[in-house]
């Protein structure tokens, strides 16, 4: 009768084990799956999807947005419209400040611009991408521990620096003013 028992017993016990071999099995091949399908689309078609990210990135959009024109009590024009092209980039976070003057530069050549709309800011930003040697040394020592002290951000530190240009470092010719127009801050 023992005999009979634990003939029993062990029957019941060599299920759990093989459902949960079954399990681990089912586990595993379905990792294998999906890290073959990921090994596919990254090696296989990779290409693929990047030029399908750098077909989305770049996009030309010429539309006409005309507004209502103002008409006065007699119905003469206050404000009419007058189209005009725009250019619109959108730096990628990866593009440098070197990168984007470089791009200025190529535009200059291609755009005539009336560069007497920069701003005191447009003047130093240029300055500041121009001279990345000068840059560290603008601010002083104590500057410097104030910075580190209270943690100021990227964008606090860029202000305290471009307060310390000299104005007289601002003084471009007009195919300098002309590349100030296209570049954009950091």
């Amino acid at each position: 009768m023992l005999t009979k028992r634990k003939l029993k017993k062990k029957k019941k016990k060599s299920h759990i084990p093989f459902r949960l071999n079954l399990l681990f099995l089912i586990v595993f091949f379905s990792f294998i799956a999906l890290i073959s399908r990921l090994a596919y689309i990254q090696l296989v078609k990779g290409d693929e999807f990047v030029a399908l990210v750098q077909r989305t990135e770049t996009t030309t959009a010429k539309k006409s947005v005309p507004r209502g024109s103002i008409y006065d009590s007699q119905g003469r024009i206050l404000v009419g419209n007058k189209p005009k092209l725009a250019i619109n980039y959108t730096r990628p976070a990866d593009v440098k400040a070197s990168t984007m003057l470089e791009i200025a530069k190529k535009l200059t050549t291609l755009i005539s611009v009336d560069a007497s709309e920069l701003k005191e800011r447009d003047l130093k930003d240029y300055w500041v991408a121009t001279n990345p040697d000068k840059v560290d040394s603008l601010l002083t020592a104590d500057e410097k521990k104030r910075i580190a002290k209270e943690n100021l951000s990227t964008s606090q530190t860029y202000e305290m620096q471009l307060e310390h240009i000299p104005a007289d470092e601002l003084n471009y010719s007009d195919a300098e003013t002309s590349d100030c127009y296209f570049h954009e801050d950091e």
